[in-house]
């Protein structure tokens, strides 16, 4: 297994060694009065990472460890994925490739009880928003180290045991914790739809069904603080999926529902890389996704059985980002190289310059921003939230990390880090942030 202490220790020396504490201390976080980051004044996305679990017991192992080395490395957005197993029904027909239909299995199978309950408490009283993107996957990826099934093939209904496995205890906790929630102000985000294109493109009145039961059930003292999204795979294909055209109004009518979509992010970075305009490359990439999502052509090339314009109108936010050891394909597997982590720390520098230059508007009253969701998990953690497998820590992309949101939230309180050897010092904390330099002047510093 990947040793990131040893590789830190050994690359960056003492430093490593400091940010390896600073990052991993576990301290049950005082209750804020409210949130890291409140009233943004502008719509910059706010910095989500994904804190993920697959296993009884993972959240209990991991979810404070993993707070407190987000909250250092600037993120104010929890992005929970709890996993949930979803298993090959025999007795229900198959689809129209032939597929088998699946069922979803109770939450206990991949988590004890009350855990969420207790992640999701100490996210609410660390300040950060929370993100609840519940993940559907099948057995074999639960007992492998990789993905074995991609979740959107699976033939699923959003039915009662779906809905009891993926948000039972998420419900049970939000109307518990309302009142307190919307006295700090905290923006809770649902994403019911991760990347379940067959099921969604199948089934859209069932699932709108669902989402009217869910707004139905959000407690009213934090109604206004709640948004329901959905998350399409990085690359759009949900009407590949649509056995026929007649689901292409209730499809629509679906997409047009949400409050926001948050397609996962991945792929090719070579034209983003090599763009001579940092912003305008990735401003170009995000236009090409949502293009797609709207033609969503199919994959023989003939015209598609639906076109979606409601996603042209759609708030877009990045539901996942990530980028491992290869810049050109999604390969999670491949290790990081010398040439893959400059890569990598380049095309988040151009993101942040995206994100803290490029979609900026003034909000309306009351407007939350959406995060921007980084994928922090084996080697697409830059950051070794996860300590998996893997993962290669860069201070660097820390410093930008941080230097974003405290450009973004005026007077946050970021724990003291050290500077990467060769950096200028961490600006002083301890009371109101003093401007920051753009990304593009941070990064120009760093090793």
């Amino acid at each position: 297994m990947f040793d990131f202490a040893s590789h830190l220790s050994q690359r960056w020396g003492p430093f490593g060694l400091r940010l390896l504490l600073a990052l991993g201390v576990l301290s049950a976080p005082a209750a804020q009065a409210g949130p890291l980051c409140p009233n943004p004044p502008t719509l910059s996305p706010a910095l989500a990472f994904s804190l993920t679990s697959y296993h009884p017991g993972d959240l209990d192992r991991s979810c404070a460890q993993r707070v407190d080395a987000a909250r250092a490395a600037g993120f104010t957005t929890a992005a929970i994925v709890p996993a949930v197993m979803a298993v090959d029904d025999p007795t229900l027909p198959a689809n129209s490739d032939g597929l088998p239909a699946m069922r979803t299995l109770p939450a206990s199978r991949t988590m004890n009880p009350g855990e969420l309950e207790r992640c999701l408490e100490y996210v609410r009283r660390a300040g950060m928003d929370i993100t609840f993107q519940p993940h559907l996957e099948h057995p074999n990826t639960l007992a492998g180290a990789r993905e074995a099934a991609w979740r959107a093939t699976f033939d699923v209904h959003p039915d009662s045991n779906f809905e009891s496995a993926m948000f039972g205890e998420f419900n049970t906790w939000l109307a518990a914790h309302a009142t307190e929630l919307a006295a700090s102000g905290t923006q809770v985000d649902i994403v019911p739809a991760a990347e379940l294109e067959r099921s969604t493109a199948s089934y859209p009145a069932e699932w709108s069904d669902l989402l009217t039961r869910m707004r139905a059930g959000i407690p009213a003292a934090i109604r206004s603080r709640v948004r329901v999204g959905m998350n399409p795979n990085w690359h759009p294909m949900a009407t590949n999926l649509m056995p026929t055209a007649a689901n292409c109004s209730a499809y629509r009518e679906l997409v047009g529902s949400f409050d926001f979509v948050a397609p996962s992010f991945y792929g090719n970075w070579q034209d983003v890389l090599a763009a001579s305009d940092p912003v305008a490359g990735v401003s170009g990439r995000w236009a090409d996704v949502r293009s797609r999502l709207m033609r969503s052509t199919s994959s023989t090339g003939s015209p598609p059985l639906c076109t979606v314009p409601e996603f042209g109108t759609a708030r877009l936010a990045v539901g996942e980002f990530g980028v491992g050891g290869n810049t050109r394909a999604i390969e999670a597997d491949l290790p990081l190289t010398a040439t893959t982590v400059t890569q990598r720390r380049e095309l988040i520098r151009r993101l942040l310059a995206w994100g803290e230059r490029g979609p900026n508007a003034t909000p309306r009253p009351g407007e939350v921003p959406l995060p921007m969701n980084f994928w922090t998990l084996s080697t697409f953690d830059p950051v070794g939230i996860a300590k998996s497998d893997g993962t290669v820590p860069d201070l660097a992309v820390v410093q930008m990390l941080r230097a974003y949101t405290q450009a973004r939230c005026p007077g946050i309180l970021l724990p003291d880090l050290p500077p990467a050897p060769g950096t200028g010092p961490c600006p002083p904390l301890g009371g109101a942030t003093p401007p920051v330099p753009p990304v593009a002047d941070i990064i120009a510093e760093t090793p």
